[in-house]
């Protein structure tokens, strides 16, 4: 069973890496980039991709070589995760017209027009309780993630010291 959940968590922090590093090289089409950008801090969204590539690299690293300080930079990373998506929440919450709008071009983009239906689901996505319950239906899978991790600290914690 360990092992299982050990292979979870490098499936986990990979995917959130490489999803980082996908967002690094085309940051301009993002709608997390243009939602920091609309509101005048791309500097933020930086900060945030900058800070999440380091940890989750550093997390995918003390997974294959398991040390104490791999569990903390797991829990860094989950926090600094949930603190840009909530970040990122907050922006939405006050541009709910511009989101809106980028999920109608990116629809269009991948040749899927925008019937009433669509229109419809649009409204309640990106409605404030929409936008809520996708915040904390990450934040329930984080939750899972956390206790994954925990359930495995002492994977990272085989000798009680910094090694």
């Amino acid at each position: 069973m360990k092992t299982k959940s050990i292979y979870f968590l490098f499936g986990v922090f990979a995917s959130a890496f490489l999803k980082s590093l996908f967002m690094a090289v085309t940051y301009p089409s993002k709608s997390d980039y243009i939602l920091f950008h609309s509101e005048g801090k791309p500097h933020l969204f930086f900060i945030f991709l900058g800070t999440l590539l380091l940890l989750d690299a550093l997390v995918i690293w003390f997974i294959l070589r398991p040390k104490a300080i791999g569990f903390w930079l797991a829990l860094a990373s989950i926090a600094v995760s949930k603190l840009e998506e909530f970040t990122a929440l907050q922006i939405a919450l006050r541009n709910n017209d511009l989101i809106k709008q980028l999920f109608i071009e990116q629809r269009e983009a991948r040749g899927r027009p925008m019937d009433d239906n669509a229109l419809r689901m649009t409204d309640v996505l990106f409605s404030p309780t929409g936008l809520y319950a996708g915040f904390f239906l990450m934040l329930a899978g984080s939750l899972l993630v956390l206790l994954v991790l925990w359930r495995n600290r002492d994977y990272f914690f085989k000798s009680y010291i910094w090694r």
